[in-house]
């Protein structure tokens, strides 16, 4: 349990540009739709002194439509957010591995199965969004029955920031590339992820306009964060032990690219590469935590 819950920590060329009325905006159209594939991997590896080294690697791939309801006067939508398919797969120490994809034919077996209730309430469901020309996420609203029907599946606790206003939030977020205002040349968007080992890692994600091919604009990353103790996860019956003690980043780098299409008023494509390095005390044992995450993000 300890490892299933650390693996989900956490999804250019040419001179910046400083825009002014031509800056680019999403074109959200009523009664159109967009499709989006977010895939998300995590390489996780863990030096814990006496009690060893260990590493997992998760793979989580979400194919996401947006049925675009209405778009006021602002450009403002709002949309339907559906999971239309979900494929995960989990390597861990000693020849743990999970496998499932909500397409295939074949019955879930052994971890999967336990989380097949899980996964099924995400592709039952419909998720409002709302969101700003800018991609500002302003909304985001589970409906009631499927708050109720995760509230009663214990096994959806070690993946539960998938499964909350605040973990779909985010997906919304990965789609939505948060533009740079007028007369700005980059985005910020507040950073906000808990994890019932690692704590909760807070800050900025930051695209900056790194210049233009045609009706092209691209964007590079940059990430700012600090981590403090997540206090309400020792009161999780589903975690043996204790969170870090007194967790510090050491080291945060992000490097990767986005493409926004001006003309069609879309994303095309992203790519977001974090790499932390935390320590702390687990269990009365120095710890060292490396996580690689990679979050891409493709037009459908």
């Amino acid at each position: 349990m300890i490892r299933w819950s650390l693996v989900f920590v956490i999804f250019f060329v040419g001179g910046t540009t400083v825009f002014a009325q031509d800056a680019p905006r999403w074109k959200f159209a009523a009664d159109s739709e967009l499709r989006y594939e977010v895939v998300q991997k995590t390489k996780f590896k863990v030096n814990a002194e006496q009690a060893g080294a260990f590493a997992s690697l998760a793979s989580q791939t979400l194919n996401v439509l947006w049925r675009i309801e209405s778009v006021d006067d602002s450009g403002t939508m709002t949309a339907t957010q559906v999971v239309e398919r979900i494929r995960v797969n989990i390597k861990q120490a000693g020849g743990l591995e999970m496998v499932y994809d909500s397409d295939a034919d074949e019955i879930p077996a052994g971890l999967a199965a336990m989380l097949t209730p899980m996964f099924e309430s995400l592709l039952d469901n419909e998720v409002t969004v709302v969101v700003t020309a800018r991609g500002e996420v302003q909304e985001v609203k589970l409906p009631e029955k499927m708050e109720k029907r995760l509230s009663g599946l214990p096994a959806t606790r070690p993946m539960s920031d998938l499964l909350t206003g605040s973990g779909l939030r985010r997906v919304a977020e990965q789609i939505a590339l948060l533009l740079p205002a007028e007369g700005e040349d980059s985005s910020v968007r507040e950073f906000d992820i808990k994890n019932r080992v690692l704590g909760k890692l807070t800050g900025e994600l930051t695209w900056k306009a790194a210049g233009t091919e045609g009706d092209l604009h691209k964007f590079e990353p940059a990430i700012k964060l600090s981590v403090s103790p997540d206090k309400n996860a020792e009161e999780d019956p589903y975690l043996p032990v204790k969170p870090l003690a007194d967790p510090k980043l050491t080291q945060q780098t992000a490097t990767g690219s986005a493409e926004f299409d001006a003309a069609a008023g879309r994303l095309t494509k992203s790519k977001l590469e974090l790499n932390l390095t935390l320590t702390g005390e687990l269990m009365g044992a120095g710890v060292e935590s490396n996580v690689e995450q990679t979050v891409e993000v493709t037009a459908k």
